[in-house]
C-alpha cells in the first residue's frame, strides 16, 4: 500500500449498527474482578500495606502485594526490546518487578490488586487498602538513581543525523539525542481470562500482544 492511499476500514459497519464488543461486554459466570493500585509517588519507601481494611469491605476476595507474588514464585518483567548505544554499548536495563515490593520507583509503579466480585466493589477496596509510603527524593538533578547499585538514570544514549542528498539538515558536528517510544504502564488495558480445568486459560485483551503472559515465562498464541 502506497503512503497517502486511502485505508479500507473493516471494523465500522459492526461500530455504527452498535454492534462493537469490547471486554467489558464479556459476561463470565462467577468471574472476579481486579483492579491494580499504582503508586502516585516518583520514588517511596513502602513501610506497610495493610490489606485488613479492603477485606473488611463485602465482596473483596483477596489483596494481594508483591510479597505474596513473590511467595508464589513469579518474576519480574522482562525487557522485550533491549536497544544498543551507538558506541555499540548494551543498554544498562533494570529489573522491573511485576509488583513493587520494598520501594515505588516511578509514578504508576504497582503496588498491590485487589481481587472483589464485582469492578465496582474492586474499587471500594481499593480506596479502603492503607499504604503507607515513605517520600524520597526523585532521581536526577545530583539525586542518585533510585535502583541500587546504578551511577546513571541513563539506560542507553544514541546519536543520530539525518541528511537529504547534499545538505544535511542536522549539522554532523551536532549529535542529537532521542527518547525512544517505551511501553507505558498507565494506559488503559483489560482482559477477561476464564481458566480451564486443564490448567490452560483463554484471554480476551485490549492490550500489547507481545506483553501478554511474559511474566509467566509462557508466550501465548494471539488471535486479532
Amino acid at each position: 500500500m502506497a503512503i497517502g492511499a486511502r485505508t479500507r476500514r473493516f471494523e465500522d459497519a459492526r461500530f455504527l449498527a452498535g454492534a462493537g464488543r469490547y471486554v467489558d461486554d464479556l459476561r463470565e459466570p462467577q468471574a472476579l474482578h481486579a483492579v491494580f493500585m499504582r503508586s502516585q509517588h516518583a520514588h517511596a519507601v513502602i513501610r506497610s500495606i495493610d490489606p485488613n481494611p479492603a477485606l473488611a469491605v463485602d465482596g473483596v476476595v483477596a489483596v494481594l502485594t508483591g510479597e505474596d507474588w513473590r511467595r508464589a514464585g513469579g518474576g519480574a518483567l522482562p525487557c522485550i526490546w533491549a536497544v544498543t548505544s551507538s558506541d555499540g554499548t548494551p543498554m544498562r536495563g533494570a529489573t522491573r518487578p511485576v509488583f513493587a515490593v520494598d520501594r515505588v520507583r516511578h509514578v504508576g509503579d504497582t503496588v498491590a490488586v485487589v481481587v472483589a466480585e464485582s469492578a465496582a466493589l474492586t474499587l471500594d477496596g481499593a480506596e479502603a487498602l492503607a499504604i503507607d509510603y515513605g517520600l524520597e527524593p526523585a532521581a536526577g538533578g545530583g539525586v542518585p538513581p533510585s535502583h541500587p547499585g546504578r551511577r546513571t538514570c541513563t539506560a542507553m544514549h544514541r546519536a543520530i543525523w539525518r541528511s537529504t542528498g547534499r545538505s544535511a539538515t542536522v549539522p554532523r558536528s551536532k549529535p542529537h539525542g532521542r527518547t525512544p517510544t517505551v511501553s507505558s504502564p498507565l494506559p488503559c488495558r483489560s482482559r477477561v481470562s476464564p481458566i480451564f480445568r486443564s490448567s490452560r486459560a483463554r484471554c480476551w485483551a485490549a492490550t500489547i500482544r507481545s506483553t501478554t503472559a511474559t511474566p509467566c515465562g509462557r508466550r501465548p498464541r494471539c488471535r486479532t
